[in-house]
Parts: C-alpha cells; structure tokens; sequence
C-alpha cells in the first residue's frame, strides 16, 4: 500500500494571508461624475445570444454580462 507522505502539501479552508501588520491610509479624495460619464457606466452592448460559457460563468457580452 502506498504510505501518506509526510511532507506533503495540507490544504485547509482558510487562506494564508500574511500578517504584516497595521497599514496607515495616505489620503482619501472624492469627486463626483459628470452627466456623460454617469450616462457611460449605464450602458452595455449586448453582442452574443447566449447566457453562460463554456465554464458556466455568466457570457461577458451575452444576455447575463454582469456590467447589466
């Protein structure tokens, strides 16, 4: 029978995030958007009939893209 190798690799649920400690944020700025930009981000071109790829994620370009 073939023995569990002791250095192999465990894999758990929970990411490894390195800890590095507390950050500081620089700044912070805000703005708004104009008309034309607003009326941009509103838009999607639609260009493929149909819902899910060959992964079954939703088709960007199809009938679910998700900037709708």
């Amino acid at each position: 029978m073939n023995k569990p190798r002791s250095d192999a690799v465990i894999f758990t649920k929970e990411p490894f995030i390195e800890d590095t400690g507390p950050s500081k944020i620089a700044g912070i700025s805000f703005s708004t958007l104009s008309e034309a930009e607003i009326s941009k981000m509103g838009e999607v071109q639609v260009w493929k009939n149909s819902y899910y790829d060959s992964f079954r994620k939703a088709d960007p370009g199809g009938l679910l893209d998700a900037h709708m």
